[in-house]
């Protein structure tokens, strides 16, 4: 992935102005790790304490050993994304006193395998090991010991599979604001808490071209990239790089923890931001990006565009009566001749003439972006230039007459353009070379092509099964992603309104059960048992910004669970769910499939 800085600091604003944010959750958490911290100083922590199974603890709903409170519980500090447990030394199975204590470990091979630990004696012995390394690590309180300490071959450090599980807790370690007062009277304070955040999947950063146009077009990762980052302290080493650049690019220069955990959130966006890297991609320069309405197709298309000054886009909607004239070429009337009858003329589609502008401008990436592309007949709208879309077959600049082909009108405007040249009109030449994207030098030949630096992005509702008009040749050219109900949008959308969290999850609670009940798909907190669902597929599902537009309503009416959610059913839910049910089922049905979704959706009245 390539990014200028300019780029970056855009993508770090609109994240900073658009995601939810709770600097009291991060705190919190940073709390609930002194709890272990305290634990591993005073020699307490156990083996359960450690990483042990939940069910252990079922009598303590609240308690979580480190392991899990690393991985799933600190996610406002840094999110793992998943885990396999055997990568954090030691995991546990059973209950007690059957316990089987598995240690992970290096294999001469590099790989990571299992050693049974079941002897009293020999778990003994490995959780003293543990629990010392855990405590001296914590106590390295300047960086440049804290890598030492790492580097050390006698220490435990090379049994982690997982660098990030280090990576974590010295993170944790640095962003606790007060130390003990043992700690503070012999001046141990971190000399690196400012340039520290939790970076999942560090390589990914790292790969990262990220271009200072300021000073020369540099590569600012260039430098980093070239390092290992194969064990804990290569790994600390290179986020502390990374995290330099990034605050020195965004001009801070004493970061809070506020300031770092955005950070940290943003560099987790952008190294899962799938869709982003996707359609900046050189190498597939064709998407389809379908699923239900509401699910935020464009939106993510224009995210991963907007504010890129190198990037140009242009958006056009197809329907039924759009046609090869209208997108590559055709013959149509232009307007009245002196006699008073319709003037016709040869004029270029909208396809045709930003493939001639991107032409003009190879160092420019060019989006041409179609919304329900499907609702055309495609195969009659690309017509002989659909082989063109494939990278083997796109123009270069460098390659003058390679990859290109003749139209239905190519001749006519060879003689156009003849004619032209022959009486001299120059206003007639200039007005016909505007159809031309290429004209061979030794034969006068029209050819049309489609350059490399077009990127072709369609979106389609995958509800429209009716008016599909993609056949193989077409499907075989394009990279297809499905895009589904995602609950966490309308969670970060209603957290930036400041709707309280029993609010917010009820509201949730409501739309994920609606959709479970229409497409009999599980979701991640469906909880309908009692109504059979009607099992339509996720083609037929609510998009999540649908369910959004509960604040046109809620935050002016001051009613999200009732007014507000009464009104989103009237005016979309209900008139949405009908379109979908009135071919398929009949009409009294239909009228019951509804009243159990309003139920599902509403509650019983």
């Amino acid at each position: 992935m390539k990014m200028t800085t300019k780029e970056f600091k855009d993508y770090y604003e609109r994240y900073y102005a658009n995601s939810a944010f709770d600097i009291d959750e991060i705190k919190s958490e940073i709390e609930n790790w002194k709890y272990y911290r305290n634990k591993i100083l005073d020699g307490t922590l156990t083996g359960y304490d450690y990483n042990s199974i939940k069910e252990n603890f079922e009598n303590n709903e609240n308690y979580y050993s480190l392991a899990h409170f690393l991985e799933r519980q600190s996610n406002g500090v840094g999110n793992f994304g998943s885990m396999v447990s055997g990568k954090l030394v030691l995991w546990i199975e059973g209950v007690k006193p059957n316990e089987i204590w598995h240690n992970t470990k290096k294999t001469s091979d590099g790989k990571f395998g299992n050693v049974v630990l079941e002897s009293e004696e020999k778990r003994t012995e490995f959780f003293k090991k543990l629990l010392e390394y855990l405590k001296k690590l914590i106590q390295q309180y300047t960086f440049d010991d804290l890598i030492k300490y790492l580097n050390d071959e006698d220490n435990l450090t090379q049994h982690f599979g997982s660098p990030s599980f280090i990576e974590k807790i010295v993170i944790f370690n640095a962003w606790t604001e007060t130390l003990t007062d043992e700690e503070r009277e012999n001046n141990k304070t971190y000399d690196y808490n400012n340039k520290l955040v939790f970076i999942y999947k560090i390589n990914k950063i790292a790969e990262i071209k990220l271009i200072d146009e300021e000073h020369g077009k540099k590569d600012l990762f260039d430098e980093i990239r070239k390092k290992s980052y194969d064990t804990p302290a290569q790994n600390l080493e290179m986020n502390k790089s990374i995290v330099e650049k990034i605050l020195e690019i965004l001009k801070v220069e004493s970061p809070t923890i506020d300031t770092l955990a955005r950070i940290q959130k943003c560099l987790w966006e952008l190294t899962n931001d799938k869709d982003r890297e996707l359609i900046t991609s050189e190498e597939k320069k064709n998407i389809i990006f379908y699923g239900a309405p509401g699910t935020s197709k464009t939106y993510n298309v224009k995210k991963a565009l907007e504010g890129n000054k190198d990037v140009e886009y242009k958006f056009v909607q197809f329907h039924p009566g759009f046609t090869y004239e209208d997108f590559i070429e055709g013959i149509k009337p232009v307007g009245i001749d002196s006699s008073g009858n319709l003037k016709f003329d040869v004029v270029n589609g909208c396809f045709k003439d930003y493939c001639i502008q991107a032409r003009d401008n190879p160092d420019k990436k060019y989006y041409f972006i179609v919304d329900e592309i499907n609702r055309a007949n495609l195969s009659s709208v690309f017509g002989e230039t659909l082989s063109l879309l494939e990278n083997d077959y796109r123009w270069d600049i460098n390659e003058e007459d390679k990859n290109l082909l003749a139209t239905p009108l190519s001749k006519v405007i060879q003689k156009l353009y003849e004619d032209a040249e022959k009486s001299n009109d120059k206003d007639k030449k200039e007005s016909i070379e505007k159809l031309i994207f290429h004209r061979n030098k030794r034969n006068g030949e029209v050819l049309f092509g489609i350059p490399k630096n077009i990127h072709f992005i369609g979106m389609m509702n995958d509800v429209d099964k009716s008016i599909d008009s993609f056949d193989l040749a077409l499907r075989r050219r394009f990279v297809w992603v499905r895009k589904d109900f995602d609950e966490n949008v309308i969670r970060n959308f209603l957290n930036e309104k400041d709707v309280s969290k029993e609010n917010r999850d009820n509201y949730i609670k409501s739309c994920v059960n609606l959709n479970y009940f229409i497409t009999g798909c599980n979701y991640k907190n469906n909880d309908i048992v009692k109504i059979t669902p009607l099992n339509l597929g996720r083609a037929f599902e609510i998009g999540h910004a649908i369910f959004m537009r509960i604040s046109d309503v809620y935050f002016s009416r001051k009613g999200i669970i009732n007014e507000g959610k009464v009104a989103l059913w009237n005016e979309n839910l209900e008139p949405t769910l009908i379109e979908y049910l009135r071919t398929s089922l009949t009409e009294a049905d239909l009228n019951t499939a509804i009243e159990n979704a309003r139920t599902i959706f509403l509650g019983k009245h």
